[in-house]
């Protein structure tokens, strides 16, 4: 995995993630994987605006806002990892499209 445009700072910021093994599993579940990891990191620093992923010659990019919305409201880092787990897992169990 290598790790692109990570940029320090209060300027809005995004993050590349490649991953160049080939990822096994269920293709949802790499989605809802990749998608938890955004929130993870959008909830971590404020200042990431775009969170990207290449793997298994897939492309997805997560806006900060867009995922937002699909969440439910504002990442911060005041959201503990199983809060934003059982939120995903409430959403995808409703039937709410990923935002991707």
């Amino acid at each position: 995995m290598s790790t692109q445009g990570l940029i320090s700072g209060k300027e809005p910021t995004r993050i590349a993630l490649s991953f160049y093994d080939e990822l096994e599993g269920d293709e949802n579940e790499l989605k809802i994987t990749m998608l938890f990891n955004a929130i993870c990191l959008f909830s971590a620093a404020s200042n990431i605006e775009t969170v990207e992923f290449d793997y298994n010659e897939q492309h997805i990019a997560l806006e900060r806002r867009i995922t937002e919305e699909w969440y439910g409201r504002e990442l911060s880092n005041e959201l503990t990892e199983y809060a934003m787990m059982k939120q995903i897992e409430l959403l995808v169990s409703a039937g709410r499209e990923l935002p991707f």
